[in-house]
């Protein structure tokens, strides 16, 4: 199976990341019998590819289809934190194979607008591909902002308030401010739910 499908003629780019052969084959057959044309299907099996993948395509929809499974969130958090960079209006959906709390506020704060925590039906899924800009999904929680994203990846793996801000070169309670401001929009209660959230995705990982 080639790492780039054409449905017709190409009006629509969606970049699939996906390492597993089988996967990507079981995406391009729902495509192909969902009778959707007008879609270009390109595949990046290695995740650190990404950002340099939608750079050079500027596709109109990224899937990210095996999200804690293939795909290990703190290394993807880096690569979603630089395509929102310079990408914020892509349209990213991610099809979520384990779930813990708060992790998909998580993914929400770095820019996904879609998340399937369930095997999604074929309508629901190729709805998101398919659908003109007007009609996708948005976001359902505030996006954090690049600051805040700094500050949730160094929370995430370990750093305190104090190290941060010592690392960073800004000040203690600038770094203190942001980090609640990255709490309150994750809907998380208190400071330590990232903590433990972190801890649990690099012992996953």
């Amino acid at each position: 199976m080639p790492d780039l499908v054409q449905f017709g003629y190409c009006s629509r780019r969606i970049l699939v990341q996906e390492s597993a052969d089988i996967t990507w084959l079981g995406l391009y057959s729902l495509v192909e019998q969902s009778g959707m044309r007008g879609l270009s299907l390109m595949r990046v099996p290695e995740l650190d590819k990404l950002t340099e993948m939608v750079n050079s395509h500027s596709p109109d929809v990224l899937l990210l289809s095996s999200v804690g499974r293939k795909v290990e969130i703190l290394p993807l958090l880096h690569q979603l934190s630089d395509i929102m960079t310079y990408h914020p209006l892509l349209h990213i959906v991610v099809l979520l194979k384990q779930e813990m709390p708060h992790l998909s506020s998580l993914l929400y704060g770095f820019g996904v607008a879609t998340i399937f925590s369930q095997p999604p039906s074929m309508k629901a899924l190729t709805d998101q591909l398919g659908a003109s800009p007007s009609r996708l999904v948005r976001k359902k929680a505030r996006p954090l902002t690049p600051q805040e994203r700094n500050v949730a990846k160094s929370l995430l793996m370990g750093y305190s308030v104090s190290r941060l801000a010592r690392v960073s070169g800004k000040n203690v309670r600038t770094v203190s401010t942001q980090k609640q401001s990255v709490i309150q929009k994750l809907n998380m209660n208190n400071p330590g739910e990232l903590q433990v959230l972190g801890g649990r995705l690099m012992a996953t990982e």
